[in-house]
């Protein structure tokens, strides 16, 4: 039996709360999920960690964020948070693209997603 965390729960609803805000300011109904069952889906994300102190000067400074959470981690949580919202579930994603980057600004830390029909 599959156990889902109380912080994970908790991060899944966030996801899906900002996807309601970007659904409303789209003008798009949000009590059905965008894209059609059976329609095949990308999804693309770019986490943003907020760099190490320690790493924003001199040679030490690293350009990839080489911590956990994993990517795969990463995008499963967002696909899963938005089964049902922005589709009718995740088997419709064919192909994905998940990135870790770092920012210096910490009003950027979090992720970023793009979802797109498969032409």
């Amino acid at each position: 039996m599959a156990y889902t965390s109380h912080n994970t729960r908790s991060y899944e609803e966030y996801v899906r709360e900002k996807f309601d805000e970007a659904v409303q300011k789209a003008d798009i109904c949000p009590m059905t999920p965008i894209f059609a069952d059976n329609t095949p889906i990308s999804l693309h994300c770019i986490c943003y960690f907020l760099r190490p102190v320690g790493r924003r000067k001199g040679k030490k400074r690293r350009e990839m964020p080489v911590v956990k959470p994993d990517w795969d981690n990463c995008g499963k949580i967002i696909s899963d948070a938005l089964n049902g919202y922005a589709y009718h579930d995740d088997d419709q994603i064919v192909n994905a693209q998940i990135y870790k980057r770092y920012t210096e600004d910490i009003r950027e830390v979090g992720v970023s997603v793009v979802i797109e029909e498969v032409a």
